[in-house]
């Protein structure tokens, strides 16, 4: 009798200390899928860490760490940003976008800059922030009185494994764009490609 209460108790403790381990442990279904209260849908890449997240039926943000271990010992930090809000009759993705060209940061010189029909717009651009090179991976969207931008700033370190993990964060963003939709609709034909934008990169040094 007693070995059987001993049990039960060290089951019961065994259950507790999982419950607490459940609560502490974010779920899996608990990340970001959504912003303007489901109007804009999205699949962001595991490895993104959300930091801040505000939403609502007229604006909504997040902000995502991306680990890239090699930029952090220079004091540099892979950062994404993803936003969305209503917009007025008349404003097209153009009108959202074109301000890429008219910012005003250290050696800004844009790599690649695609339409995806007359809604979707992706802009590849480099410049310096705080006298370092960031690459930025710059995705936008209008459809139905609503816009959403997602930018992706990627340091420019030197290193061993830099093309490598430039090629995966690429394709990441490829992936997050692809799955990015409003009102479920997207187009998207602009798939980016890490060896092209490696080599602009070079070429614009």
């Amino acid at each position: 009798m007693k070995l059987g209460t001993s049990v039960l108790r060290r089951t019961a403790h065994s259950l507790a200390f999982i419950l607490l381990l459940a609560q502490a442990a974010p779920a899996q279904d608990e990340r970001l899928t959504s912003l303007l209260e489901g109007a804009v849908t999205f699949s962001l890449p595991a490895e993104w860490a959300e930091q801040r997240h505000v939403d609502g039926p007229r604006h909504g943000y997040a902000h995502l760490k991306i680990p890239y271990a090699e930029a952090e010992r220079a004091g540099q930090t892979a950062r994404a940003a993803l936003s969305a809000g209503a917009v007025p009759p008349g404003v097209t993705v153009r009108h959202i976008s074109d301000g890429v060209y008219q910012n005003k940061y250290e050696g800004l010189a844009v790599i690649r800059d695609d339409l995806d029909g007359d809604e979707w717009r992706t802009v590849v651009w480099k410049a310096k922030f705080d006298a370092a090179p960031y690459l930025t991976l710059h995705r936008f969207g209008v459809s139905a009185g609503k816009q959403v931008e997602l930018m992706v700033s990627l340091p420019l370190v030197e290193g061993a494994g830099a093309d490598a993990w430039l090629a995966r964060a690429v394709e990441q963003f490829n992936a997050a764009c692809e799955s990015l939709k409003i009102d479920g609709k997207n187009k998207f034909g602009t798939r980016l490609k890490p060896d092209k934008i490696t080599a602009a990169l070079k070429a614009k040094r």
